[in-house]
């Protein structure tokens, strides 16, 4: 009986180790989580992020503030933190950005009512981070236009 446990067990974490973490926590809002922390150097006590489905096959978050308390929810750790950057920029709490980084969230957010953002392209692509500095320069309106 012990065997057929731990065979389950063992199954169970294998299956679904690529999901849940052993925190429980799904992987992307694990991944969109570090990636806060690498910004802010810590992720905030009154922020939630929560896995949804795509919608059609493209990318959303939802926004939404309910007891001082921000739930982030996105289809995937970009759309996750897409969500909470709009949220900080809306909201003048802070910004993300090759210059510098600033947190500044209130102890307690003003209640929100859920608004859900769904992007209208099932991929997406930007320039690479060296096109502005080593391309761009020397582009003429053809090309940026």
């Amino acid at each position: 009986m012990k065997r057929i446990r731990l065979f389950l067990l063992l199954m169970g974490c294998t299956l679904l180790g690529p999901v849940v973490s052993c925190c429980g926590k799904p992987e992307a809002v694990q991944a969109a989580e570090a990636v806060v922390e690498r910004c802010f150097g810590t992720f905030p006590q009154q922020v939630q992020f929560a896995l949804i489905d795509k919608q059609d096959g493209c990318d959303r978050f939802a926004l939404s503030v309910r007891g001082g308390r921000l739930t982030v929810e996105g289809s995937s750790p970009v759309a996750l933190c897409k969500g909470f950057h709009d949220y900080l920029l809306e909201n003048g709490y802070g910004i993300v950005s090759w210059s510098g980084n600033r947190l500044d969230l209130p102890d307690v957010l003003p209640d929100m009512a859920r608004r859900e953002t769904v992007s209208p392209y099932r991929h997406h692509l930007f320039f690479n981070v060296c096109t502005f500095g080593y391309s761009m320069p020397f582009w003429g309106w053809e090309q940026l236009s």
